[in-house]
């Protein structure tokens, strides 16, 4: 990473502006030379895998060319931090000139050592500058995080899953020229016990042909997200693949969240459609005719996906108290058949600052199309839906197409966008029609009904469901979507 970041630095110029957030000049009387933060500080960094690059200004405010005779790396705490003063790499830099009312920019990595601490720790370094007889200095800081790794993993039968920890992170990494991440195998289970943090590399993905379990305790979580924890990452989409699952497989998952994925939770056959090319053991053609995945989600979000956020091809799929949202595909997709039952679940595409929606939250179709553009009809479709939202910021938020006589799609209690002339051919009970449903802040994720004002407030069913997304307890009307209202 040092011989590439070093060659790509007028790039990071421009990409890295917003970056760093910058303190008045610090300035030494005489000297004429300031500095544009007196502490550059990186975000946590796990240990063993670079940072991103930060930078400060060197600047002189003068009307005369100054001569920095020596600009050193003290190094601290050994080498973990790297330097590039004006395009150029090392730790040492003599009679550096900044010409009259100019700047110079110094760039800045790091590496963390791992130790044996499971708490972040701080490390710090400073870039010391002789300037005119007199010494100013920057100083580096950074939070380092230990972490368990998995890099291009695979459990099997004959490989059996190690109790996962929770002391520590968990980074599952692609593996270059191998596996793209972490693989459950035919006859493994993985379980991931609640409170575990797992970060995922870029093109990683966690794999499942076994059994997946990761179930979170109430009040607890188990988070999926990008590897990169600087502000410049938050909630952009595409920062690893998804979970995604072949077949046969059985995933459930209970309190988890899903962020930042290119996919969130996904069928294999997706990957197929990534490289335009069928890399997996399954075949579409063959799908009406095998045992069906089972996939559960239970109270989970899955959010901000590149693409679609749930995609599902001839599955056994069962979501409870669930909220998918921020899509750049649609955010549920249920192809070639399959038995689907969505109760309590909100799909909400209405807040994107990554993504561009063009395409409808929810699609429902008993046929798929293959990489090479034949169309296959798989067996019948069955999809009901309870006390759900399919809202967002389209004309039309639900399409469907169905070949199969017997498929069945059934809505009751639900709100929708959508087209009336083509809802009405699908089996729908006390719904509502292209009502706005009042969320409270959905560019905060916040998508609680706004106020009793809602459609949603108590224009459910009372579907068993004692308690919402966040374990608060359902009235005997229970709202409409995976979050209960509370004055």
């Amino acid at each position: 990473m040092v011989k590439n970041i070093f060659a790509i630095l007028s790039v990071s110029v421009f990409i890295l502006m917003g970056l760093t957030q910058c303190k008045k000049d610090s300035l030494v009387n005489g000297t004429g030379i300031s500095f544009s933060t007196d502490t550059l500080t990186f975000d946590t960094v796990f240990s063993s895998l670079g940072s991103s690059t930060r930078y400060f200004k060197i600047r002189n405010s003068t009307s005369k060319a100054i001569t920095i005779s020596n600009i050193k790396l003290m190094g601290l705490q050994g080498s973990q931090f790297r330097l590039a003063v004006d395009g150029v790499s090392g730790t040492n830099f003599n009679d550096v000139e900044v010409l009259a009312n100019d700047s110079l920019y110094v760039f800045a990595e790091v590496t963390v050592n791992p130790n044996n601490t499971a708490n972040p720790f701080v490390i710090q370094d400073e870039v010391v500058f002789s300037v005119k007889g007199q010494m100013q200095k920057v100083v580096l800081e950074a939070w380092g995080q230990n972490a368990y790794y998995h890099l291009g993993q695979r459990y099997s039968v004959s490989n059996p899953v190690p109790i996962w920890q929770t002391d520590k992170p968990h980074i599952i990494l692609s593996k270059r020229g191998g596996y793209p991440g972490l693989s459950v195998d035919s006859g493994a289970t993985l379980n991931i016990p609640s409170g575990t943090r797992i970060y995922m590399g870029a093109g990683a993905l966690i794999s499942v042909d076994g059994t997946l379990i990761a179930k979170a305790n109430q009040g607890d979580s188990i988070n999926f997200e990008g590897l990169r924890l600087e502000h410049y990452y938050d909630n952009r989409p595409g920062q690893w693949l998804g979970i995604i699952y072949g077949r046969p497989a059985n995933v459930q998952l209970k309190g988890c969240i899903i962020n930042e994925s290119a996919f969130g939770v996904s069928d294999e056959h997706i990957i197929n459609v990534i490289v335009n090319q069928r890399i997996t053991t399954s075949k579409i053609a063959d799908y009406g005719t095998t045992a069906k995945p089972k996939v559960t989600l239970d109270n989970c979000i899955i959010r901000n996906t590149a693409g679609t956020a749930l995609t599902a091809i001839y599955t056994e799929l069962k979501a409870t108290n669930c909220l998918f949202h921020t899509a750049g595909g649609n955010v549920t997709g249920l192809f070639l058949g399959g038995d689907y039952q969505f109760t309590h679940c909100t799909m909400a595409n209405v807040y994107g600052k990554y993504v561009d929606h063009k395409s409808e939250c929810l699609v429902i179709t008993d046929q798929i199309k293959d990489i090479d553009n034949a169309v296959y009809t798989g067996a019948a479709l069955t999809s009901a839906f309870t006390n759900c939202v399919v809202y967002g910021s389209l004309q039309n938020e639900f399409a469907f197409v169905t070949a199969a006589p017997s498929s069945q799609i059934k809505f009751e209690n639900c709100l929708l966008k959508t087209n009336v002339d083509s809802f009405a051919h699908v089996n729908s009970i006390s719904c509502i029609l292209n009502q706005a449903p009042e969320f409270r802040k959905p560019d905060e994720d916040d998508y609680t009904p706004d106020s009793n004002i809602s459609p949603l407030v108590n224009s459910g069913k009372n579907a068993g469901i004692l308690y919402d997304l966040r374990y608060q307890i359902r009235d005997v009307l229970p709202d409409i979507g995976a979050l209960e209202w509370t004055p």
